[in-house]
């Protein structure tokens, strides 16, 4: 990810239909997006990496050292995504995380050197 892909980034993670499955559902604007990015640039604590096929940008992923963080149990789309890309669950955090008026697990995914390899 580059930052000639922020603003496309920043319009999909802002997405109702994205917005809804993350952690945080409020909208972020452009200048928290942008010193995100450039935390996570000069940091080196994620890798950030446009999907792409026939050349045409898909989604965003990022990888980053384990944290609680994850996905939430009612994202299938997430959930699909990591399985198809060789993820473990590895771990549910039981109504860890509270939006829309209601409690969601959280759902922790892992992938070992080894297993990405391969």
């Amino acid at each position: 990810m580059t930052p000639k892909d922020l603003a496309r980034v920043l319009a999909c993670r802002n997405h109702p239909n994205v917005r809804d499955f993350m952690l945080s559902q409020r909208d972020i604007n452009a200048e928290e997006h942008r010193q995100w990015f450039e935390q996570c640039v000069q940091t080196g604590s994620k890798q950030l990496l446009i999907f792409e096929a026939g050349g045409d940008a898909m989604g965003f992923v990022s990888f980053s050292a384990p944290d609680p963080g994850g996905t939430l149990g009612n994202n299938q789309r997430s959930i699909r995504c990591h399985q198809r890309l060789g993820f473990t669950q590895e771990g549910v955090l039981r109504d860890q995380h509270f939006g829309a008026g209601r409690y969601y697990d959280i759902l922790c995914f892992g992938l070992l050197r080894a297993e990405w390899q391969s």
